[in-house]
C-alpha cells in the first residue's frame, strides 16, 4: 500500500510539522538532564578565577566571545575547575566575583547556577520547533 501523495504545500508543510515536533523532543530529552539538576544536585559555593577567550568566524570577519572559568571545591575536599558554557561578547562576571554552581555528583555535570546556564539552550531549541511547526502550518494551510 502506497502513502497518499499530498500536494507539494501539504508535503512540505507535514515535513516542516514533523521537523518541528523532532526538535522540540529530541531537545527536551538533551536537555532533561539539565533542566531537572536543581532538583537533586548540591549548590556550592565558587569563585571565577578566570575569563577565557575565543574566536568564533561569522560572516563579516572574527568576534570574541567569553566565558568565566570557575573554581569550587568538591564535597570530597578536591578543587575543581571548569569553564562555564555562557559564551557572550562581554564577560557576564569577572575574577574574583563569588558565584554558585550545581554539582551533580552521579554523573559529575557542574554548571553555574543561572537560568541562562539551565535554561538557554532548551529555550532556544523550543524555540526553533515552534518556529517550524508554525512554518509547517503556514505551509499546510497553503499560505
Amino acid at each position: 500500500m502506497h502513502p497518499i501523495p499530498l500536494p507539494r504545500g501539504r508535503a512540505t508543510g507535514a515535513w516542516l510539522l514533523a521537523a518541528g515536533f523532532a526538535v522540540l523532543v529530541l531537545g527536551g530529552l538533551w536537555q532533561r538532564e539539565r533542566i531537572e539538576l536543581p532538583t537533586h544536585a548540591l549548590r556550592l559555593p565558587a569563585e571565577v578565577v578566570a575569563i577565557e577567550q575565543r574566536l568564533q568566524r561569522v560572516a563579516d570577519g572574527d568576534e570574541t566571545l567569553h566565558a568565566p572559568r570557575v573554581r569550587y571545591v568538591a564535597v570530597d575536599g578536591r578543587a575543581v575547575e571548569f569553564v562555564a558554557d555562557l559564551w557572550s561578547h562581554t564577560p557576564l562576571q569577572q575574577p574574583g566575583d563569588r558565584v554558585h554552581v550545581l554539582v551533580d555528583t552521579r554523573h559529575g555535570l557542574a554548571v553555574l547556577d543561572t537560568r541562562e546556564s539551565l535554561y538557554g539552550a532548551a529555550l532556544a531549541l523550543a524555540g526553533v520547533g515552534i518556529a517550524l511547526m508554525l512554518a509547517g502550518l503556514r505551509a499546510w494551510r497553503g499560505g
